[in-house]
């Protein structure tokens, strides 16, 4: 047969991804951006971590500690006025529990939250209330100081930028070039090698029954191919 022109024929096939569905450019670019951005939020949470790690350093923060009991303080009508309760405990519960928050946003709207309820309880010159405030300018100091409005809107814009590029990336299967009728070569190469194997196997076979029939001389006759 005559041979064939250098090159390996190739084709192109859809890659998959491990569900079975085609990759696009666009689920490619989506997955891409998904794996920054949870990257990004790691950094972004760390810094919150740290500001309720200073608020909690404060003499005053006992007091938002944990859940306000309402029974223990003999307050009994606490859940009349405050419609949703925070503390700093249940806070820091649903930084550890990672995704609980989506950013730093909701994190920063339920520390407010926690001063919020205090002042709406108590008067400001209780001393609960004098408390809470104190507390709240140490949170806002702290929050300036990390300059988390920055990193916000920073992120706000990467993400816009982002969301962009999706929109801009094609939606076509990415193709992948695969050697043609690459599964058919290897079983032809399978059974070539079984052929040879059973070729030797004969051979030797042969080999052997001509030394016993002729006493170890002339062997098989070597079949002249």
């Amino acid at each position: 047969g005559g041979g064939g022109g250098g090159g390996k024929a190739t084709t192109k096939v859809v890659k998959k991804g491990k569900d079975g569905k085609a990759v696009t450019h666009r689920t490619l670019k989506i997955a891409e951006v998904e794996a920054e951005r949870l990257e990004r939020k790691k950094v972004l949470m760390k810094a919150a971590r740290e500001v309720l790690g200073q608020v909690r350093k404060h003499k005053f923060s006992w007091v938002f500690a944990s859940a306000v009991d309402p029974i223990a303080l003999h307050i009994p009508d606490y859940f009349d006025i405050i419609k949703f309760p925070m503390d700093f405990g249940t806070i820091k519960e649903k930084l550890d529990r990672k995704h609980v928050y989506s950013g730093p946003v909701e994190f920063c709207e339920d520390m407010r939250l926690v001063f919020d309820n205090c002042s709406n309880y108590n008067t400001a010159e209780s001393d609960a209330g004098l408390m809470g405030n104190t507390l709240r300018a140490s949170f806002e100091e702290a929050w300036l100081h990390h300059r988390m409005e920055e990193k916000i809107a920073e992120e706000e814009m990467l993400r816009a930028h982002e969301d962009e590029t999706i929109r801009q990336t094609p939606n076509d299967p990415i193709e992948e070039e695969v050697l043609e009728e690459s599964d058919k070569i290897k079983e032809v190469n399978r059974q070539l090698a079984d052929v040879q194997k059973q070729l030797a196997e004969f051979q030797a076979k042969q080999n052997q029954m001509g030394r016993l029939q002729g006493g170890g001389y002339g062997g098989g006759g070597g079949g002249g191919g």
